[in-house]
């Protein structure tokens, strides 16, 4: 991932709760979802701090797994690969034309009764 990622999505919890996501934490809650039961590792995105953008939505209250297992092939040792737990449905959105890159990277916005943390960052 070269480029910035500039891409905002609506999370629909299933208690109904809505936040909406920007930029690294939106993209990488699509990857998970996709990967559906399969998962992602580290591996499947070199360069990207994973860990980082999974933090980040673990605080936005998106539950995430962490499963170890074993390396295939020469090399021994352990990889972990992250699962998506909670049920949301993610819709994108277009980013509002008056946020400057710095603001909407550390935005969230939460609607209804939701209690989450900010998503973004910096470094987004």
């Amino acid at each position: 991932m070269a480029a910035r990622v500039k891409k905002a999505v609506e999370v629909r919890h299933e208690s109904g709760a809505t936040q909406v996501l920007f930029y690294q934490a939106a993209w990488f809650l699509q990857e998970l979802q996709e990967a559906g039961e399969r998962g992602v590792t580290k591996a499947d995105y070199p360069g990207l701090h994973v860990g980082d953008i999974v933090m980040r939505l673990r605080n936005a209250g998106i539950a995430i797994t962490y499963e170890m297992e074993p390396n295939t092939g020469a090399f021994g040792g352990n990889h972990g690969r992250y699962k998506l737990i909670s049920k949301v449905n993610i819709t994108e959105i277009p980013i509002p034309s008056k946020m400057k890159p710095a603001t909407a990277a550390t935005v969230l916005v939460s609607n209804s009764n939701t209690s989450h943390g900010n998503v973004g960052g910096k470094n987004d």
